[in-house]
């Protein structure tokens, strides 16, 4: 077993050198509150003002609200959840669910005109989730469409449905059945939707092509560490692609776990093989929490061909790895027990200093031409140490 000075520990895990950025405390930024939560000047400069901060709060609330709106069915239930969530930090999954959960409101809702005012917010919800860039926007626009059919809006919900398939709506089935859509069929299919639907011949194409086009190359060489979470921190996966994310499926949302899902970029892009990097956060047991990213190449069609996990660690008793990825397509897993300050599992991560790291082993590997992920001996010295 070798052990690593508390200098190296700095230097791999926390870049110890040069001037550190004071980190900024979130009670201190500005907030919304119910007079502003729809109001797109003020949602935009508060998302502005805590762009820099990462709010666990506001990731629990939300999942909290996930759990009530998708496994226990209360629509009405969540929407206080998402509006907490929405107060302590504003991001565009919050609205972007806030805006479904409005939308099943105004289902269940007898009167005419209080099932309109549901809609009308369910509406604003999904322009404030647009603002801020929701990813993919088809689906949004799909649900805009939607609403504004409900409200026998055709003039509205016309170009949002057309806009939904151009830019990769993969559900066709439901243009033709979806029950919120029958104003717009009732009239008969619009041209419009017809010509956007003739370049939408091969729904699982556009679904894949939405999927990795989410992602970005890579600059070489990375290095996935526990420093390296700040730089997804931004680049959320949103649950619309569990078809590509095993974790996804496996996830169950409960009030005591709930994962968030990052896009990390792409490793290696060729006419028949895509390898990318994704990530994986546990938010709800312990603040902080290191995530942990898999690496999986797919077929040009979206087809998985391996996976494998080449940083941090699924379980706290697990080894901790950290992964040195080359342009190459070479990378190198280094495997590490850490010793923290405090127990995680009793106290979280947040302010507890990892104060030696224990080096376990290493292991090399490099992709193959078709993708598989194949296991190097140390001796061919394909990695850069």
């Amino acid at each position: 077993m070798r052990y690593i000075s508390l200098p190296a520990v700095c230097m791999i895990l926390a870049s110890c050198g040069g001037p550190q950025k004071q980190p900024t405390d979130i009670a201190s930024l500005p907030k919304l509150n119910e007079s502003t939560l729809y109001n797109r000047d003020s949602v935009l400069y508060v998302y502005d003002a805590n762009r820099d901060v990462k709010s666990q709060l506001a990731d629990k609330q939300f999942l909290k609200a996930i759990e009530l709106y998708r496994n226990k069915k209360d629509a009405q239930g969540s929407l206080a959840l998402f509006k907490a969530a929405i107060f302590a930090q504003p991001q565009a999954k919050t609205y972007y669910e806030m805006g479904n959960a409005l939308s099943d409101v105004a289902s269940a809702q007898s009167d005419d005109g209080e099932r309109t005012a549901w809609l009308n917010y369910a509406l604003d919800a999904y322009r404030i989730a647009e603002a801020l860039n929701y990813k993919p926007l088809s689906k949004l626009l799909f649900n805009k469409a939607c609403i504004y059919a409900r409200m026998d809006d055709t003039e509205e919900a016309i170009p949002a449905l057309v806009a939904a398939i151009e830019l990769g709506y993969d559900n066709i089935n439901n243009i033709y059945k979806d029950k919120d859509l029958a104003n717009l069929r009732r009239w008969g299919i619009d041209s419009r939707i017809t010509k956007a639907l003739e370049g939408a011949s091969d729904p699982d194409k556009l679904q894949w092509n939405l999927y990795y086009h989410e992602f970005a190359a890579l600059k070489f060489p990375v290095q996935l560490d526990i420093p390296y979470a700040q730089n997804i921190r931004n680049n959320e996966l949103g649950y619309d692609f569990e078809r590509f994310v095993a974790e996804m499926r496996d996830e169950k949302f409960s009030r005591e776990t709930g994962s968030m899902f990052y896009r990390v970029g792409i490793v290696r892009n060729t006419d028949s093989v895509k390898t990318l990097v994704y990530a994986v956060q546990d938010v709800m047991m312990n603040e902080d929490t290191p995530p942990y990213y898999f690496m999986a190449s797919y077929s040009n069609t979206g087809k998985l061909i391996d996976k494998i996990l080449v940083a941090g660690h699924q379980k706290l008793e697990s080894p901790f790895a950290i992964a040195t990825i080359q342009e190459s397509g070479d990378f190198a897993i280094k495997y590490f027990e850490l010793v923290y300050e405090k127990d995680p599992a009793e106290n979280g991560y947040t302010d507890n200093k990892v104060l030696e790291q224990k080096e376990l082993n290493k292991e090399l590997y490099t992709i193959a031409s078709d993708g598989h992920f194949v296991k190097r001996s140390t001796e061919l010295g394909m990695l850069t140490k």
